[in-house]
């Protein structure tokens, strides 16, 4: 049986780690103003550690909504802007959207087909993919860190504007463009060994 020391070691504990969690939440209580579906408790704890690790100081606000994922604007602890994207891990729109990416990918051969599990693989292949990328030397966000369904990388814009899509901008020369986007398809598949799917 437990000693009362050990038992009281083990209260204050675990009162530090959920006076942590509060103080994280009320310091960024307006920044979470969202729907339970991306901050679920995992998801909160996911934040915290990775505020922990100093890969997020600030959560700033949101960039974008899909079906999948939420995408947030924030700051490292070195002041440096980032993108935070969190998948969400209830959606039976991502297990349907993903399984045909999934199926016979040696990476997800032992992977549960749960939907939480698939959602914290997925996460893990996409900050692999982003890593190949930057090694490769292809021009695309550059991976910060991953935990369970949150990735961190940094963010293309300014003041938290993200930089045009490319649909959006009018192409000056697009016999110029065309040859720099097929180049780095090339680096992508040829350095990076990664294949784009449209």
């Amino acid at each position: 049986m437990p000693s009362q020391d050990k038992m009281e070691r083990k209260a204050e504990k675990l009162q530090r780690r959920h006076e942590e969690t509060a103080l994280m939440l009320n310091k960024n209580q307006e920044e979470f103003n969202v729907s339970d579906a991306v901050f679920d408790r995992p998801t909160l704890e996911g934040v915290l550690k990775l505020i922990q690790k100093k890969k997020i100081d600030k959560i700033k606000g949101a960039l974008k909504a899909g079906k999948e994922a939420h995408i947030y604007w924030g700051t490292a602890s070195n002041g440096a802007e980032i993108a935070i994207k969190i998948y969400y891990t209830t959606s039976a729109e991502f297990r349907k959207g993903m399984m045909k990416y999934i199926e016979g990918d040696p990476r997800f051969k032992h992977i549960r087909t749960d939907a939480k599990s698939l959602v914290y693989a997925w996460a893990q292949k996409e900050y692999s993919n982003l890593l190949l990328a930057k090694q490769a030397g292809v021009n695309s966000p550059r991976p910060i860190d991953f935990l369970r369904n949150i990735l961190v990388m940094t963010f293309i814009g300014i003041d938290g504007v993200p930089a045009p899509l490319l649909r959006e901008l009018p192409l000056t020369d697009p016999n110029d463009f065309y040859d720099k986007l097929t180049d780095e398809m090339r680096t992508l598949y040829q350095r990076g060994g990664l294949v784009m799917v449209t």
